[in-house]
């Protein structure tokens, strides 16, 4: 409860977003929250680490199960890059669409970029991001592009 987690998204060109998405797991519960952070600080160019919070969403009810969820923010022009969208819930029984990975031993494997997490109560996210740590799972993070640029 009030953990937040991380899932890299690579964005390839500059576009701008209002909206950031999320899978929906099999639980109806709770409320959740979803942001995006940029990639850290030089020290730490492929984790959040010290990124900039550059959008957050407003709590919202989980909605049915097996859908995207979709949340509303403040335009934010993108450039090319990576960036790591986040989300928590208030309650323990919210759940999102996760993948395992099961080659996290073996870096030439397919996925490149790991997930992480902070624990932080629920609420506003970290501005700048905290401390990360690393987790097996990826959930699944969507950006709602309006416009290029």
């Amino acid at each position: 409860m009030g953990r937040v987690y991380l899932c890299p998204i690579e964005v390839p060109f500059r576009v701008t977003i209002d909206r950031i998405g999320y899978a929906v797991g099999a639980a109806v519960a709770g409320n959740v929250r979803q942001g995006l952070y940029a990639r850290g600080v030089e020290a730490f160019p492929d984790l959040p680490d010290g990124g900039v919070l550059l959008a957050e969403s407003a709590s919202e009810a989980q909605p049915g199960t097996n859908r995207i969820q979709w949340f509303t923010v403040p335009a934010v022009q993108l450039d090319a890059g990576l960036y790591f969208s986040g989300i928590q819930a208030d309650d323990i029984a919210a759940t999102f669409y996760r993948q395992v990975r099961y080659d996290s031993w073996n870096p030439l494997a397919g996925l490149t970029y790991p997930s992480m997490y902070y624990d932080h109560g629920y609420g506003p996210f970290t501005n700048p991001c905290p401390a990360t740590t690393l987790s097996p799972r990826f959930y699944f993070a969507y950006l709602w592009v309006i416009s290029i640029p």
